[in-house]
C-alpha cells in the first residue's frame, strides 16, 4: 500500500510535481533485476540563466525490461518534478508517454500516446514539418498546460468537420492555430493535407482598394465583396483579377446570396 504521507504527483500547468519516495517507488517497482543499465533520452537540459537542469526523466535500455525513471530539478522553488515541456519537445515523447502511463506516474488520456506519435510523424514530412510546434501539440494532446483543454476542444471539433468544398474548408479553418490544425490532423483530419499544402497559400490579385475605387463604401461590404471573391476562386469557378473584381463587386452590392 502507498504510504499516506507520500505526495501524489500534482500537476503544475506543464511539470508535474511528485514525492521522491513516491517516484522511487513506481520506479523500483518496474525494474526487473536490480539496478538497471538504461540509456538516456533526456541529457541535461541549460536554463536560461547558463545553469544545468538534471536529467534524464525517462531512461530506456536496449532490452526487455530495462526501464527507469527519475525527477528532474524543475527551478520552481525546490521539489522534484517531471518537466513535461522538455518530455514532449524529444522524438522519443511517445515511449516516454507510453512509459509514465503504464507505471501509474500520471493520469494520461486514452488517446495521448498514439496522437504523441502521429504528431512526430506529422510534424517529420511535408506539408507539416516547420508549420507547428509538435511540442506544444502533445502538451495538448497529454492533457497538461492551461492552453490544453480549448486546444484539444478545438483540435476535435475541426477533426469532425467534413467541407465538401476548398471554400468551405477555408471557413472551418478560419481562427484556428497552427497546433489545433497539427493536432487536429494527428485526430485524423486528412483534407487538413490539402489545406496546408494548397488552399492556405491561395490568394486575390484584388484587394479592398480595388473595391472601394469602384463605388463600394467603406465597411463589412468589402470583407464581403472579398471573401466571395476568394471563395470563387479556391472552387475553381473564376480566374484572373477581372474575374475576382467581377464577383467581389457583385457581393459587396448583395447582388450575390451569401452562403
Amino acid at each position: 500500500m502507498e504510504d499516506a504521507k507520500e505526495s501524489r504527483p500534482e500537476v503544475v500547468d506543464t511539470a508535474v510535481r511528485v514525492d521522491q519516495g513516491w517516484l522511487r517507488r513506481q520506479r523500483d517497482r518496474h525494474r526487473v533485476d536490480g539496478e538497471v543499465a538504461a540509456s538516456e533520452i533526456f541529457g541535461d537540459r541549460r536554463r536560461g540563466d547558463g545553469g544545468q537542469r538534471s536529467g534524464p526523466l525517462v531512461g530506456l535500455g536496449t532490452g526487455p525490461g530495462e526501464v527507469d525513471v527519475e525527477a528532474v530539478d524543475a527551478d520552481r522553488g525546490g521539489g522534484e518534478a517531471l518537466v513535461l515541456d522538455h518530455l514532449a519537445a524529444e522524438d522519443t515523447a511517445p515511449r516516454a508517454l507510453e512509459l509514465i502511463a503504464e507505471w501509474s506516474l500520471l493520469e494520461l488520456p486514452g488517446d495521448a500516446v498514439g496522437l504523441a506519435g502521429q504528431v512526430r510523424e506529422l510534424a517529420a514530412r511535408p506539408p507539416w514539418s516547420g508549420f507547428a510546434d509538435p511540442t506544444a501539440a502533445i502538451l495538448a494532446a497529454s492533457g497538461f498546460g492551461h492552453a490544453a483543454a480549448p486546444v484539444r476542444r478545438a483540435a476535435a471539433e475541426l477533426a469532425g468537420a467534413t467541407p465538401e468544398r476548398p471554400s468551405q474548408a477555408v471557413r472551418e479553418v478560419k481562427g484556428t492555430s497552427p497546433v489545433e490544425l497539427l493536432l487536429a490532423r494527428a485526430i485524423g483530419a486528412e483534407w487538413l493535407d490539402r489545406y496546408v499544402e494548397e488552399w492556405s497559400k491561395v490568394s486575390l490579385e484584388i484587394d479592398g482598394a480595388d473595391l472601394l475605387k469602384n463605388g463600394v463604401e467603406e465597411g463589412p461590404a468589402v470583407g464581403r465583396g472579398l471573401e466571395a471573391a476568394l471563395s470563387a476562386k479556391l472552387d475553381g469557378e473564376i480566374s484572373g483579377r477581372d474575374e475576382e473584381l467581377r464577383i467581389a463587386l457583385a457581393a459587396a452590392r448583395g447582388e450575390i446570396p451569401e452562403d
